[in-house]
């Protein structure tokens, strides 16, 4: 499973709380939080092109929930893990087995929609 913890801990070490918003023009953008630790107003965060500023502001505000999916994903993926080979060699899906009672070829359907596969 991939460890979001650092992540979590950058997000939460963030220097200014809230959602951030960019505000300029093609010359220069100014990256803004609505709000900071005992401040009543924006705060601002930096300087960025026009283009970074978005990539930037994005992720700021959705960071948490990618991190939350990133777990998500992981704990589904660890339900969903193989057996050990079978006297033919294949292997089963141990969760889909256990919740359906039939053998289900693994990387069963939920790991392979995981891995983009159809």
């Amino acid at each position: 499973m991939t460890d979001t913890s650092e992540g979590r801990a950058l997000l939460a070490a963030a220097t200014a709380e809230g959602e951030w918003a960019a505000v300029g023009n093609d010359i220069g953008v100014v990256i803004w939080s609505s709000d900071g630790p005992g401040l009543d107003g924006p705060v601002m965060i930096g300087n960025a092109h026009r283009d970074d500023a978005a990539h930037i502001v994005w992720l700021h505000n959705n960071a948490e929930a990618l991190l939350d999916a990133v777990d998500a994903v992981g704990r589904v993926r660890a339900l969903h893990r193989a057996s050990d080979a079978l006297n033919d060699g294949s292997r089963v899906c141990l969760s889909c087995h256990a919740y359906t009672g039939f053998a289900e070829a693994y990387p069963c359907p939920v790991i392979r929609a995981l891995d983009g596969e159809s």
